[in-house]
């Protein structure tokens, strides 16, 4: 079964990524792939996956140690340090990291990396904000995260993430998906 994912991913890839659809599906497919392997690699992947098909998180399993990561970084807001909540949250969701591991596991598995390069990656990563802005995310069952969502800057293309949870919260820069308009 996993060799007829891998097909349907690399066949996919060759076709192109040009709509939010085609975001999800990768996603979806990958998250099969890695469900099949059991493994615990890639949590940021799973994450990303999950956050894709579920709006809500009762199963911390669901979001793996991000979730919980997530929860600690609140936690250590409480003592109104939010300039190391804000460092702790972009660390745990980073955009970097998430092309680390899905180059990562392309690699592994030998699927098509042209993705990568810059303009796709940028278009890829403007076709996933267009599927998780709609989708906040709930959690339950952790000691402070309660939940999570993009915010979209139409204007100036800035991608907010936003976290809460009980008590506290915290909205920073993900990214910024056309730079290029922005003046200073």
């Amino acid at each position: 079964m996993q060799k007829d994912i891998y097909k349907k991913l690399r066949d996919h890839l060759n076709s192109g990524v040009s709509r939010e659809a085609d975001v999800v599906y990768l996603f979806v497919e990958i998250g099969k792939y890695l469900e099949q392997n059991e493994s615990p690699q890639y949590p940021l992947i799973r994450f990303y996956r999950n956050w894709i098909v579920h709006s809500q998180i009762n199963d911390t399993r669901l979001a793996g140690d991000i979730s919980i990561a997530l929860d600690q970084a609140l936690s250590s807001g409480k003592s109104g340090d939010y300039h190391t909540m804000t460092i702790k949250m972009m660390g745990v969701l980073s955009k970097e990291k998430l092309r680390k591991e899905l180059n990562e596991y392309f690699d592994a598995v030998g699927l098509p990396k042209d993705i990568f390069t810059e303009q796709p990656w940028r278009k890829f990563l403007r076709l996933l904000v267009g599927v998780l802005v709609d989708v906040p995310v709930k959690f339950t069952g952790l000691q402070k995260l309660e939940d999570l969502k993009f915010k979209e800057d139409q204007d100036d293309g800035y991608i907010w993430c936003e976290v809460n949870g009980k008590g506290n919260g915290i909205s920073f820069l993900w990214t910024q998906l056309h730079p290029e308009k922005h003046v200073s």
